[in-house]
């Protein structure tokens, strides 16, 4: 009886630990993000643009909805077309050239995914749709 007793308390122990753990992680992650996010010195155009583009790289293109992508590309060149002339924040006034170099960089990538987003296979497709996020997050590293 003493040997059950006690193999269930270990069993509680553990499942105790586990549980902190666990919640301990998940707030240092999410302390992790805040500071991250805090970095940056966003404005509403990249932040615009951001908004819409999340959820084809984080939930479209891993499921490979291309469908969902391509819907989505007319949006992204609208944004991305008011981010190329965005008035930057002070802060990042010694990187306007390259910051705006970057930008047209990115339209140019989306229009591209537009014009052939028919004659391009999926794979392809893919490939350039992420080049293009490569070089959002670029613009990105610029306002940290």
């Amino acid at each position: 009886m003493i040997r059950y007793v006690r193999n269930i308390l270990i069993l509680v122990l553990i499942v105790c630990a586990s549980s902190v753990y666990a919640q301990e992680k998940m707030e240092q992650q999410h302390e992790s993000k805040e500071a991250h996010e805090m970095k940056s010195a966003s404005f509403k155009e990249l932040d615009a643009f951001h908004e819409l583009l999340h959820p084809l790289v984080h939930e479209a293109y891993p499921a490979k909805d291309f469908a969902a992508i391509k819907k989505g590309i007319p949006g992204l060149i609208k944004s991305a077309a008011a981010l190329k002339t965005a008035a930057l924040p002070k802060e990042l006034s010694a990187k306007k050239t390259v910051f705006n170099k970057t930008a047209k960089k990115l339209l140019q990538q989306l229009n591209q995914l537009d014009k052939k987003k028919e004659t391009w296979k999926d794979k392809e497709y893919g490939e350039k749709f992420m080049a293009m996020h490569d070089t959002f997050e670029k613009m990105i590293d610029m306002t940290r």
